[in-house]
């Protein structure tokens, strides 16, 4: 993988440690294998949810810590979802309309107005 992309942070996970007595590897074997990968050993189940949590936040804190942004600049801030697409510059960013404030353009649909509002017939 990371001959393909950035370096990536990564842990070994033997998982299903309520049932080490079946397990293919050793301890032993896995604490060697997780030191010539230089790897993080987690055991974990994630049956009983045993240290299920603990591992992502340790690959999210390490992903941060080594100043990775994993091409977060290309998604939408969490406060522009749910806007319409107008109103998310990335969204928009590469479209031939612009959004002048100065020139505005009457619709001739009652429904098409982002301010939609129901009307009230008070005329």
């Amino acid at each position: 993988v990371q001959s393909e992309c950035e370096p990536v942070v990564s842990v070994l996970v033997q998982n299903k440690i309520d049932l080490l007595d079946q397990a293919a590897m050793s301890s032993n074997e896995v604490e060697d294998l997780a030191r010539r990968l230089e790897m993080k050993l987690y055991r974990a189940c994630v049956k009983d949810n045993i240290l299920v949590d603990d591992i992502f936040a340790y690959i999210a804190e390490e992903f941060v810590r080594e100043g990775h942004d994993g091409g977060l600049d290309a998604v939408p801030q969490i406060g522009s979802i749910g806007k319409p697409p107008e109103a998310d510059p990335i969204l928009t960013s590469g479209t031939s309309s612009t959004n002048n404030s100065s020139s505005t353009t009457p619709s001739t649909d009652s429904n098409s107005s982002n301010d939609a509002k129901p009307s009230s017939s008070d005329s």
